[in-house]
């Protein structure tokens, strides 16, 4: 497949579960003002390693953003070597000038070491990315991050594999990228204990205003450590916990959070009761569904102890 148009500002590739399974190599002229690319379900799509072919996207300097939906092949090349393991220079399927990568539902195994040189990356989302693994990775791909979304679904009991985890133990451990170098604005994943660490908080402090925890089902209370990391988060302003099966606790420390506005719990959860401590000053919404009576009877009280605080609670079904 071959695309022609230069003037092409955007261009969106979609397949039908019922194409022919010959394989489909990609391929656009170097001159293309393409900004935004999308491909979905093009399971038989492929981006060509060799320059003569191309050498995948790396060569439109226009290029901003990046979509690729269930498209197993996409990278197949790249991630067995090719030219790009046989030349001197690194050759990288994607430009240095993307902002916007996100990829979802990618079975393939691919290493992070193929997106190392995107540096100007203001937002990068993996969704259901199971098989991708941090060799390669770049911790300086994150430095202009401003929203960052990684996290696995879960369809079972079974445990998967958090990306996050890796790549942000990655991240706490290098040296050169001290606190405060992050820009992240939002920041979406499927492990706690992997975001409330001091090395993660610290160099977050400054701008992270909206935190996501998804999926995770390991963690069951917040330790001591965590709860001082958390309190880091002095920028914080939206805190989410969704479908985090073990958790039995809130963090004991959350009325330490200056900037707390929102609070919102969703979906299963073990929590029996609203912190000791109490709630930030600063919060204006708290909204639980699936929640015992006591934390219902808890969020009914504070309707006239804390009557700035907008309070949505619905008690499970199970629990009724």
């Amino acid at each position: 497949m071959r695309v022609r148009r230069e003037n092409l500002s955007r261009l969106d590739v979609s397949a039908s579960s019922d194409e022919a399974d010959e394989e489909v190599v990609l391929q656009f002229p170097p001159s293309s003002l393409l900004r935004n690319v999308r491909f979905l379900g093009c399971m038989n799509l492929i981006l060509p390693v060799e320059e003569e072919e191309g050498a995948g996207l790396c060569g439109l300097s226009s290029l901003e953003s990046v979509t690729v939906i269930n498209c197993d092949k996409l990278f197949s090349r790249w991630s067995m070597g090719g030219a790009a393991a046989q030349t001197q220079s690194t050759i990288y399927p994607l430009p240095p000038c993307l902002k916007e990568l996100c990829l979802y539902y990618q079975q393939s195994t691919l290493p992070m070491a193929l997106f190392a040189n995107l540096t100007s990356l203001t937002s990068l989302e993996l969704y259901n990315c199971k098989d991708i693994t941090v060799d390669g990775f770049d911790p300086l791909i994150t430095f202009n991050l401003e929203r960052l979304e990684v996290y696995n679904g879960r369809d079972g009991e079974a445990e998967p594999y958090s990306v996050a985890a890796d790549l942000l133990a990655a991240v706490a451990r290098t040296k050169t990228m001290p606190a405060g170098s992050f820009q992240l604005v939002r920041l979406d994943v499927d492990s706690i204990s992997a975001v409330l660490v001091a090395p993660i908080c610290t160099r977050l402090s400054a701008t992270l205003q909206r935190l996501y925890f998804r999926y995770d089902w390991r963690t069951e209370k917040f330790t001591e450590e965590q709860d001082e990391a958390l309190r880091l988060l002095t920028s914080l302003q939206a805190l989410w916990f969704f479908d985090c099966r073990a958790l039995q606790s809130l963090p004991q420390g959350l009325h330490r959070l200056p900037s707390l506005q929102e609070l919102h719990i969703r979906g299963t959860q073990k929590i029996r009761s609203l912190p000791k401590e109490g709630l930030p000053d600063s919060l204006r919404l708290l909204s639980i569904d699936n929640c015992c009576p006591k934390i219902y009877e808890e969020c009914q009280k504070l309707r006239g102890t804390r009557p700035d605080i907008h309070t949505v609670a619905f008690i499970a079904r199970a629990e009724r």
